[in-house]
């Protein structure tokens, strides 16, 4: 993975507990020619990278505030409690609400740091998702399943206002020779297109694949199964009623036997 904090090709963000490598790794291996840069962030300013423009892409944490972004869904997270190795939690394989109702739920507004220490502490229990336990896992602690709690969900978003920023940004270049207007149309067109090329990669398009193409094929292959349903049902009707009819059989009360 290339990443160049002066001149990056794509930037995108990602709250504490994603592991973007995966597709940054695809994406290295399909483009080498366009540095991708990752930006951290925690869960409180997750999109603050990409409204303020230092991200064209970020994976968050639902909800968030949806207005003005496109956003696809990727995958749910399981919740756990998170507590020292010698708690007595560490000896089942899951819990319920229930079973920490008389443990000391730590305030979560304090950042994840201080709540491991806390934790490790004996100061009570956190509940987070499993990704951001095994983000912060430590020899003295542990985590089990809450089974009854809500999962959270994962999201790439990327705004929907990025056209009319283009054409303003080209706006304020106006004064520039034509020349440099005609870099940074493309440069602009380049962007477009490597989100495009990222999201497709997130969604799991092969480097074959195109939108055009996704969105095109199903027609046939749909026809076809249709079909094959049709006539895997006239078979079993054929059977039932003691098998399909030979070629030549007689039909009908003007049929003869020779």
């Amino acid at each position: 993975m290339s990443i160049d904090p002066v001149q990056p090709a794509l930037r995108v963000a990602f709250v504490h507990g994603v592991t973007p490598a995966k597709w940054a790794r695809i994406w290295s291996a399909r483009r080498p020619d366009a540095a991708l840069q990752l930006i951290p962030g925690d869960e409180s300013g997750q999109l603050t990278a990409l409204l303020d423009g230092r991200a064209e892409l970020a994976f968050v944490r639902l909800p968030v505030e949806r207005e003005g972004l496109h956003l696809i869904t990727l995958y749910e997270e399981t919740p756990v409690v998170v507590v020292p190795k010698d708690h007595a939690i560490a000896a089942v394989d899951a819990v319920t609400f229930e079973d920490l109702a008389h443990e000391n739920r730590i305030d979560g507004s304090h950042a994840l740091e201080t709540l491991v220490e806390l934790v490790a502490a004996g100061t009570g229990v956190i509940v987070v998702p499993q990704s951001i336990a095994r983000l912060h896992a430590r020899k003295d602690l542990t985590y089990r399943p809450v089974s009854d709690a809500p999962t959270t969900t994962i999201a790439l978003a990327w705004r929907t206002a990025r056209d009319g920023q283009d054409a303003a940004d080209a706006t304020e270049v106006g004064r520039d020779t034509a020349a440099h207007d005609v870099g940074r149309d493309t440069a602009a067109h380049d962007v477009e297109r490597y989100i495009e090329e990222f999201v497709g990669i997130v969604r799991g398009r092969t480097e074959r694949s195109t939108r055009g193409a996704d969105a095109g094929a199903p027609e046939k292959p749909v026809k076809r199964t249709a079909a094959a349903k049709k006539a895997a049902a006239e078979r079993r009707a054929a059977a039932a009623r003691g098998g399909p009819k030979k070629p030549g059989a007689p039909r009908g009360k003007g049929s003869r036997r020779r």
